[in-house]
């Protein structure tokens, strides 16, 4: 699956899923 990785700041969005840390 792909893995997002997102600033630890940014808001949650409908268009991404939530932030993955591995």
């Amino acid at each position: 699956a792909p893995l997002y990785i997102r600033p630890a700041d940014a808001a949650p969005s409908a268009d991404l899923p939530p932030v993955l840390l591995d």
